[in-house]
């Protein structure tokens, strides 16, 4: 049920605690695009705004979003804390189970400013995607994500503290990466490539497809994955020998390294 805003709003009076720095979660329709504001910036559009009983917040209209968005506080953030949750509990199935965050479905965020994930989860049960938002670790990260995780085009300096079960492609490249760390032990494909990587230590022991870690600093393959069944590419370090590298590879390219003998 849709309730109109000022039918649902507490009118001010003595037994009313107003707090302006409430916050208020508003959800635009039908695109589901979230965000939140305070109560006091949220004076301004609420002529805009209806109250949904069944998904407990804000709901205005799309073509009201250029609207709502001049009106409100500058430093209203969209995808702050709460908004990330409630659009996966409405795009996808939320719960919490035991304090720990299980989400049945996607998330993918990209271009927001976390230099640390605001929200700390446990499983995501399909794929987990997170670009271009500045973090510098995966603390809060979920352990468990059932298909694809991909955290490149980021500034993470550790695996460690991210997923350990990846069902999967596990991409971290376009990172500030230094060694492996914190990897899961078995990944469909790992892409570590465009980091900072001066040691693979850490690396997965199984990879049933392609694994990449070229363009780093890299002057040994020890250790190396024991199984690679795809591609294995190491092309822009300083690699001098294969020392190291398993020797169930199906492809290696190599380019672009000082190897003393040819492949």
């Amino acid at each position: 049920m849709i309730k109109k805003y000022l039918e649902h709003i507490h009118y001010l009076n003595d037994d009313f605690d107003y707090d302006p720095e409430e916050i208020i979660n508003i959800v635009f329709l039908p695109s589901g695009e979230y965000l939140e504001t305070k109560r006091r910036f949220f004076e301004d559009v609420q002529k805009f705004s209806n109250w949904s009983d069944r998904l407990q917040c804000y709901v205005i209209r799309d073509k009201d979003y250029n609207k709502v968005i001049s009106s409100l506080d500058p430093q209203t953030e969209p995808m702050s804390v709460s908004a990330m949750l409630y659009q996966n509990s409405l795009k996808n199935k939320f719960k919490i189970l035991e304090n720990r965050v299980i989400i049945d479905g996607d998330v993918i965020i990209k271009h927001q400013n976390y230099e640390t994930f605001p929200v700390k989860l446990y499983e995501i049960k399909g794929n987990f995607i997170i670009n271009w938002c500045r973090l510098t670790s995966l603390k809060n990260f979920p352990k468990i994500v059932r298909d694809n995780f991909d955290c490149s085009h980021n500034k993470i300096r550790s695996l460690q503290r991210g997923p350990s079960n990846v069902g999967g492609y596990y991409n971290c490249s376009w990172n500030k990466l230094l060694n492996l760390k914190g990897s899961p032990s078995e990944t469909d494909e790992f892409d570590a490539s465009h980091n900072a990587l001066v040691t693979l230590e850490g690396c997965p022991a199984y990879v049933k497809g392609d694994f990449y870690c070229s363009h780093n600093y890299l002057t040994s393959l020890k250790p190396s994955p024991i199984t690679v069944k795809g591609v294995y590419d190491f092309r822009y370090n300083r690699v001098r020998n294969l020392d190291g590298i398993s020797r169930e590879v199906s492809v290696i390219r190599s380019n672009n390294n000082p190897l003393v003998s040819n492949i």
